[in-house]
């Protein structure tokens, strides 16, 4: 990396993977929100969870979310509808190729998580020193964390690897914020802890060094 690498982590869209629509039965929504295209949504350079709301009482059926994580591994979660509420994947998407439902239901959303992570940036670790600058830009109400790993994201599949927070001013944080980072790592990322509907930021790593 020998350029600045600037990620936006957009605010969610509740109905951004598949606009409101009822269900006569068990089957598949229309992937048809602003972030699909050809039937399947793609978030942008971003993993993130993924939401189904309603205004009913859907906590009897039983949603599947198929999609893809860390570039083309697959993914999948089941879990339980809303009750008049939101409900959040636990997993992490890059892009959301089917969403299914157990049977009927009607004002049905899908859309954009609260939580994620930037793509994880591939650092150069073979450079004689490493340092690196870390900026975000942040509107609204968001948490967040500069996270490395020295796992091979390329091998790990679907699988999240494990993480580190090492930045003290990055850890949770709320506001704008200026770092540096010194520990050679493999790869580096923003991770979102929490947003609320107005939350975005915008992130920027810049790694300098003796190569």
């Amino acid at each position: 990396m020998g350029k600045p690498v600037s990620i936006t982590w957009q605010s969610f869209v509740d109905d951004g993977i598949c606009e409101t629509q009822n269900a006569a039965g068990a089957g598949p929504l229309v992937i048809n929100g602003i972030f699909s295209s050809g039937g399947i949504a793609t978030f942008d350079s971003v993993s993130r969870t993924v939401s189904i709301s309603s205004v009913n009482n859907l906590s009897a059926r039983t949603f599947v979310v198929n999609g893809t994580l860390n570039g083309a591994f697959q993914t999948s979660t089941v879990f339980p509808g809303p009750n008049n509420d939101t409900v959040d994947t636990v997993e992490l998407f890059d892009t959301v190729t089917s969403v299914t439902i157990n049977g009927a239901g009607n004002a049905i959303q899908v859309g954009s998580g609260s939580e994620g992570r930037t793509h994880w940036v591939l650092c150069d670790y073979y450079r004689t020193v490493f340092n690196m600058g870390l900026q975000c830009v942040v509107t609204g109400t968001i948490d967040y964390s500069f996270i490395a790993t020295m796992d091979n994201i390329e091998t790990i599949g679907s699988d999240e690897p494990t993480v580190f927070v090492p930045v003290t001013q990055m850890d949770t944080e709320t506001g704008d914020a200026f770092a540096q980072f010194q520990i050679p790592a493999r790869y580096v990322a923003m991770q979102i802890n929490s947003s609320d509907d107005d939350g975005s930021l915008v992130a920027t790593f810049l790694q300098q060094g003796v190569t």
